[in-house]
């Protein structure tokens, strides 16, 4: 199954955002087809001795069934039918158990037969094909039918053996004695094997009745562990009727449990999420979205996850270590902090020297594209970000400071990282190329997010290293002038240095979260403004790279909820930011649906205009904040007669849908035309 080496170099060509993963892909796919091909070479000679030995086996069983099974009539006593029937049934087995061997040789030998040629593809695409063939190939235990045709083999041995004691105690009691002795010590060595994974998961002495075992026991434990959930379900539905004096039927939904049967580890983890609702007093709806999030099947996308993504590590974890490329790379194309199994292989590398020294390689070796410098953002914000329920009680106890442990060595080369990146970030908005820029602010914001995780305990100094490392961080990106936070308000500060000092006191760190915040949001803007504000990953910054249900860094002004922060001034940046061209075609374009269908400023964009708005006081606006219109009057808008000044509300216009509904947009109150 090996691909041939004429065929390795007629894949299409690679685009530039993949190129940096094809030597990755070549590693894998010799590494997968050499092994694929043993364990084809494995399995066929396997099955061919499971086909020697049953036909022997066979051959053996007739042999004594030749004279006895003649004399078999109506008027046959009840021991010769017994042994009769055990002897056949064994000639049935071992028959059978040759025919799935045969087939087996079959199957296994058209289960990887690709009908797609290589030519006619990426060998990304071609090699992460093939993956999903083998994690298939893996989950479906095609090989199992080996140990399944060991089983039945091992029952016709068995039924045999009852059988030749029956007959042989019959004819001679004391030489009946002596072989039924043999037979019930090796007997009880089986039933030892057979018993000793349900203890020892780990035992290499399993038998292919220890599946059989496995499945019963488990089965019998599922059905104990839905049969409670559901009673849970129960006590929460009527405690909830209760508490809200409404009946709700949908509430006794047995659906939730239905994980439980798919896959035995879910009912576990579900019988954690809803115990903890019982002791949290967690509402019906916030257990069901938890439940449903256990529950849920893996995406089908590029992404690589769950048994794929355990499937690849077993095979390429040293390679993926050892090429720093490798690293970037994965946490550009293939990663997703969402899906199952990756937060634990982040975590893994977080909390080990070895593995981190290779992520600060990464930030050392060849970031001379685009691509390179954005992989090595987005790996920093996966592992800064990174959680599992073992792992946050480890952070829990150390404030955050476990977190941290090792990102002292990624802060030595920091600072030569960041001019880099700098670089790079200005030549690519210059060619309109908004990727880079999004992954800096989107990293910020997991910055400002593991800030807020950091508790303020008195007397107690853990988590000062994990502040320290993050204020490290924000200073070095800060020096470098194509990673400038632009300022919100003009009494924002001038030194991040300075900003983090004040943050020392508890009651203006979270205002200093709050500033961070804002000018990062506002930087991405500025940013997307540069690159004539074309559609592109800006719009959602922190798909795939935060965890799920978290919020993204368009979503920054939830802080304000737990911040009393006085309004100020605009900055000077903010304000001529209002007066660029597709802000000025916002105003132009009114309620008129056709000009507005028309603009290029995306309504993320305005939304993310109207919240910096509610941290500052811009010169002729007017905002209340706790509504999510604001009104820009007075921006100076040049025209072909001359200069006007228009006025403008985003948000809200009251009756102006038929039946007293609102209707959002921008909306035009008023405008006087000036000549110059």
């Amino acid at each position: 199954m090996t691909l041939p080496s004429s065929q390795r170099d007629v894949f299409d060509e690679t685009q530039t955002a993949q190129q940096e993963g094809d030597s990755f892909w070549r590693v894998f796919l010799d590494t997968c087809e050499e092994e694929i091909k043993d364990w084809l070479q494995t399995s066929a000679s396997a099955m061919g001795n499971a086909i020697a030995y049953s036909s022997l086996f066979a051959a053996a069983v007739a042999t004594f069934l030749n004279d006895l099974y003649q004399n078999l009539n109506a008027n046959t006593n009840s021991t010769e039918t017994t042994v009769n029937i055990l002897w056949l049934l064994a000639l049935v087995y071992s028959i059978i158990a040759a025919l799935l061997a045969s087939m087996v040789q079959d199957w296994l030998a058209r289960a990887l037969k690709s009908n797609t040629r290589p030519k006619t593809q990426t060998i990304e695409r071609f090699a992460q094909a093939r993956l999903t063939a083998y994690a298939k190939l893996s989950h479906y235990r095609l090989d199992s039918l080996g140990t399944f045709i060991l089983g039945l083999m091992q029952v016709a041995v068995i039924l045999f053996l009852i059988g030749l004691c029956l007959r042989i105690y019959l004819l001679n009691s004391l030489v009946g004695k002596v072989l039924i002795a043999n037979c019930g010590f090796a007997g009880l060595l089986f039933i030892v094997a057979s018993i000793l994974p349900l203890f020892n998961p780990g035992s290499p002495y399993t038998l292919p009745i220890s599946h059989v075992l496995t499945a019963v026991v488990y089965g019998l434990a599922t059905i104990m562990a839905s049969l409670s959930l559901f009673g849970i379900i129960i006590c929460i539905a009527i405690s909830s009727w209760v508490k809200e004096r409404r009946f709700h039927i949908r509430d006794l939904d047995p659906r939730p449990i239905q994980g439980c049967f798919e896959d035995p580890t879910v009912s576990v983890q579900i019988l954690r999420i809803l115990c903890g609702a019982v002791i949290h007093r967690r509402s019906f709806e916030e257990v069901k979205k938890m439940i449903q999030h256990v529950s849920k099947p893996a995406h089908a996308a590029r992404f690589i996850s769950g048994r794929r993504l355990a499937f690849l590590l077993e095979r390429m974890h040293g390679v993926l270590f050892k090429t720093p490329a490798y690293l970037r790379y994965a946490a550009r194309r293939w990663l997703n902090l969402e899906l199952d199994g990756v937060s634990d292989f982040l975590v893994n590398i977080r909390a080990n020297r070895a593995s981190m020294r290779s992520v600060t390689e990464a930030l050392q070796h060849e970031v001379n594209s685009v691509h390179a410098a954005e992989g090595s953002i987005r790996l920093l914000q996966l592992l800064v970000l990174a959680d599992t329920a073992v792992d946050n009680l480890t952070q829990a106890h150390s404030n955050q400071d476990e977190r941290w442990k090792y990102f002292r060595m990624i802060i030595g080369v920091l600072p030569a990282f960041a001019a880099c990146v700098g670089e790079l970030n200005t030549d690519a908005l210059d060619r309109r190329d908004i990727s880079l820029h999004t992954a800096i602010a989107s990293f910020r914001w997991a910055l400002i997010v593991a800030m807020g995780h950091i508790e303020r305990r008195d007397g107690d100094p853990a988590g000062t290293k994990a502040r320290d490392i993050i204020r490290t961080i924000f200073v070095e990106l800060a020096a470098v002038e194509g990673l400038k936070l632009q300022r919100v308000s003009s009494e924002d500060h001038e030194s991040l240095d300075e900003l983090f000092g004040d943050a020392r006191d508890p009651r203006l760190e979270q205002a200093a979260r709050l500033e961070l915040a804002a000018r990062n949001a506002f930087t991405l803007l500025v940013g997307v403004g540069q690159c004539n504000w074309e559609r592109g990953v800006w719009q959602k910054p922190d798909a795939r790279y935060i965890p799920e249900g978290g919020l993204g860094m368009w979503d920054w002004h939830h802080l304000l909820v737990e911040t009393e922060l006085r309004r100020r001034s605009a900055s000077d940046e903010l304000q001529e930011f209002l007066t660029q061209e597709h802000v000025r075609d916002l105003v132009r374009a009114g309620s008129d649906p056709i000009l507005f269908a028309t603009l290029k400023l995306d309504p993320i964009a305005v939304d993310a205009v109207r919240n910096l708005a509610k941290v500052v006081d811009i010169p002729g606006t007017t905002m209340d904040r706790s509504d999510s219109r604001i009104e820009f009057q007075d921006i100076p808008q040049v025209g072909p007669t001359g200069t006007s000044k228009v006025s403008v509300v985003y948000g809200i216009q009251e009756g102006s849908v038929e039946g007293g509904t609102d209707e959002s947009g921008p909306l035009i109150h008023a405008g006087s035309s000036t000549a110059d």
